[in-house]
């Protein structure tokens, strides 16, 4: 949805979450059209920016929070790889599809998720099927 104000400013409002400063950024050219265009008869109360405000500081807080969630869960993702390096595993093999053994190599961050290293090939990490020690 588009807000054209009177002047030049035009807002969009696009349903994804982008960054932070991104949010602040649109959130002000929201405020600034608001109060170009409001009634004269009319404005906006104190209580009513403040309310917007607080609003809008919780929502950018609970995007900062998320992504602080997400990049937790991809250090834990990381470290439970990292954990298995060394031991045997049977996996779902890439390729195939089939049921596979190996012993894993290494342990690599993957665009949000965690891949293991088994003969030289990277696996994800929700593809392991079993854990054994390897002797």
């Amino acid at each position: 949805m588009d807000i054209s104000g009177i002047g030049s400013t035009t807002v969009s409002n696009n349903s994804g979450v982008g960054s932070a400063s991104a949010n602040t950024e649109n959130f002000l050219r929201l405020l600034v059209t608001q109060l170009q265009n409001q009634n004269p008869m009319n404005p906006l109360e104190g209580h009513e920016f403040m309310a917007q405000l607080a609003q809008f500081t919780s929502v950018e807080q609970l995007i900062n929070l998320n992504n602080s969630f997400q990049e937790m869960f991809e250090f834990q993702q990381l470290l439970g790889g990292s954990e298995l390096i060394g031991k045997a595993v049977t996996y779902i093999d890439t390729d195939t599809g089939e049921n596979a053994l190996g012993v894993v190599q290494g342990a690599m961050p993957n665009g949000g998720s965690a891949m293991v290293v088994i003969e030289n090939r990277e696996i994800p990490l929700s593809y392991i099927t079993g854990i054994y020690q390897y002797l």
